[in-house]
């Protein structure tokens, strides 16, 4: 059995006084960058990497000097 019904669809909006609804609300690259500023989000990215960046300096130079205290105290 195949399914010939045809399906109408309409797409109403209410009567407007202004053409600002119809206005495009999709941010642009540049609006949501400036959002995403505006809130803080790139200041909470920041901290978090530099934080993580610091652990691994800090895990690095602890490999290392252990390394050279081995290399030191082995004859």
């Amino acid at each position: 059995m195949i399914h010939r019904h045809k399906h109408e669809m309409t797409l109403k909006f209410p009567s407007i006084k202004t053409d600002n609804m119809l206005s495009d609300q999709t941010p642009t690259p540049t609006r949501f960058l400036k959002n995403c500023e505006e809130v803080g989000l790139f200041n909470d990215i920041d901290c978090s990497l530099e934080h993580e960046f610091r652990k691994a300096q800090e895990e690095e130079n602890n490999k290392r000097v252990s390394v050279s205290r081995r290399n030191l105290s082995s004859p």
